[in-house]
Parts: C-alpha cells; sequence; structure tokens
C-alpha cells in the first residue's frame, strides 16, 4: 500500500490545510498549548481556571510543547546525537517528572500480558538488543521515501523495540510531527496526536496487536486516518486563534496597542518587559480589557501567551543537553 491512495491522499490534505492556517498564527506555541491544556482538563490533571495573571505552569500540559520544541532544536542543530540522540532526549522531556531513568534506554526485559517474559503475549527485545534496532530503523527511514509511510513506520515500531521502561507511546506520538517537519510535509510544530489517538484507543491498540503478530494490513490505513483527525483539529485550532487575535486587534484603537498585541502572542516580550511598554499601548489593552482577558478561547490573560513562550522555551529552568545515553 502506497500513501498516495484513499487515507494518505486525505491525510496529505489536512496537513496541508493545517500548513495553510499555522502560517496565519503569529504564535504556534498557543496551538500545541490549546491541545496540551484540552487533554490535561480531560484527564483532570489540570484545574479549569487560573488567578488573572498567573500562567500555568502545570506539569501535565508542558511536557508535549517542550517534547516538539527539543524536536525543533534537533532539526535546527543538524540532528545531533542522531536517532538515538533525538529519542532519548524526547523521553527526558516527557517523563522527567515521573521516571528517574528518564532519558535512558531501558536496561531489563519488557513485556505485555503476563506475569512475567517466559508468560507473555508480547515480548519486546532484550535490553541488549535495542541499541541496534534503533540504528535499523534509523536506517530503514533513511530510505522510505513517503513521509507518511515513514512516520507510521517510525511510530509502529518504536512502540514494538519498546526502548524505554515507560513512555514509549508518548515519545511515539512526539516523533511524528517532527518526521513530518523534517520530510516537509508541515512547516511549523502544530499537531500533537494525543487528543486523536485518546478518541480511538481501542482501535488502536487493535491495529497495534494485530501488527504484533505479523500482520501489518490494518495499521497503516489507521494510523493515517489518525493523522488526518489531529490535522483537521490543528487547523481549527490555528484558525480560532487567528480570528480571536484579529477580533481584538480591531478593537484597539492605536497602533501600538495593536503592536503590543502581536508582540505578547509572538512571545518576543518576555512577561517582565511588559510593565515597560509603551503607557498608551498598555492603557488601550487594558481599556479593551485584552491585558485582562482574551475572551473566546482560553479565559487566560493575554500576559500569558508571552509566558507560554518563556517557559516552553527554557529560559525559565534547566534543560537537558542532548545526549546519547
Amino acid at each position: 500500500m502506497t500513501s498516495a491512495t484513499g487515507a494518505g491522499a486525505r491525510a496529505r490534505e489536512a496537513l496541508a490545510r493545517l500548513d495553510r492556517a499555522a502560517a496565519r498564527v503569529h504564535c504556534p506555541d498557543l496551538v500545541l498549548y490549546r491541545g496540551a491544556r484540552g487533554e490535561a482538563i480531560r484527564r483532570g490533571d489540570s484545574p479549569l481556571e487560573h488567578a488573572p495573571g498567573v500562567p500555568a505552569v502545570d506539569p501535565a500540559e508542558l511536557p508535549p510543547i517542550a517534547a516538539l520544541l527539543r524536536g525543533e532544536e534537533w532539526l535546527a542543530g543538524g540532528r545531533p546525537g542522531g536517532w538515538r540522540g533525538l529519542v532519548c532526549d524526547l523521553h527526558w522531556e516527557l517523563m522527567q517528572a515521573h521516571d528517574p531513568a528518564a532519558g535512558t534506554l531501558r536496561s531489563g526485559p519488557s513485556w505485555l500480558l503476563g506475569r512475567d517474559p517466559a508468560h507473555a503475549r508480547h515480548r519486546s527485545p532484550a535490553a541488549r538488543a535495542v541499541p541496534s534496532r534503533l540504528a535499523a530503523l534509523e536506517r530503514a527511514l533513511g530510505t522510505e521515501r513517503d513521509p507518511l509511510l515513514a512516520a507510521a513506520d517510525a511510530h509502529a515500531r518504536l512502540l514494538l523495540i519498546h526502548p524505554f521502561r515507560d513512555g514509549n507511546g508518548r515519545v511515539a506520538e512526539a516523533l511524528v510531527p517532527i518526521l513530518l517537519r523534517e520530510r516537509g510535509l508541515l512547516s511549523r510544530p502544530c499537531l500533537l496526536l494525543e487528543a486523536a489517538l485518546h478518541d480511538r484507543r481501542r482501535a488502536y491498540f487493535a491495529a497495534l496487536d494485530r501488527l504484533r503478530w505479523g500482520d501489518g494490513r490494518p495499521w497503516v490505513p489507521f494510523f493515517l486516518s489518525m493523522l488526518e483527525q489531529a490535522a483537521t483539529d490543528a487547523a481549527a485550532a490555528c484558525e480560532a486563534i487567528h480570528a480571536r487575535f484579529e477580533a481584538d486587534a480591531h478593537r484597539l484603537p492605536t497602533s501600538e496597542a495593536r503592536r503590543l498585541l502581536w508582540r505578547l502572542a509572538e512571545g518576543a516580550r518576555p512577561l517582565r518587559d511588559v510593565a515597560t511598554a509603551r503607557a498608551d499601548g498598555l492603557r488601550a489593552l487594558r481599556q479593551a480589557r485584552i491585558a485582562t482577558v482574551a475572551p473566546g478561547l482560553f479565559a487566560e490573560p493575554l500576559v500569558f501567551h508571552a509566558t507560554l513562550a518563556r517557559i516552553t522555551s527554557g529560559s525559565a529552568g534547566g534543560r537537558r543537553v542532548s545526549s546519547t545515553r
């Protein structure tokens, strides 16, 4: 099967729509935040509201965003550490709050559905084989010309290799938009897969289970339809965010206030510098209630957008140095 027909064509169209919509958004981090926050609220991991002027720094929301931005750094830096370095760094971003060995390949056995490896329904490769399996996957991706099939293969085979003790599914999700960026199907990091996976989790595990037993026929069509759904949802988020900021800009009486609005949205002005902005711009934002609440999307203070960009870029806290452990 190729990705040029059926589900593959629809996935490509959805990704193209996402790219067009994302090009109109001054603040792509907000698209990621919107998806991550929605998932955190759905799981009950995040409060529904924040106090005015107080940014959300919920650990359940930030790791998926940080992982995609880590992928951006990896691509921009010339792919340091290769494939193994990338997956280890993604695991660290996603699991540092939950796993003392975050970012390190597992050293013990891994299995599914059984009290021990001898009685398991599925056994992952031995820990000593994980590095060579990751290297083989990297070589296979180098020969796969279709970016959608490369993403489908990387996601599934990483789960089958199970290189980490925990968090393998999260790493596999983060890999997909990074690969699509690398292969040119996305030009901005605006895609999270968690919601699309959750909506169809039973079918997802059924397709993976058949793949484990050597039947790969359901996997690629399922993966591509999931990708289409995620891209469609992200494009809608881009359109909503763009419309919200356009509407807010039209409510402002001065060009200084409009420029300040967009600079806040882009994260170009750190939170600590907002108070030193031109007084007439801030006054106009406050009079229009935009500096207090950006209505419609998050019921969040607008200055939170600049704070989010600062937090997720790593300037507020320690960051892992790229490693190939």
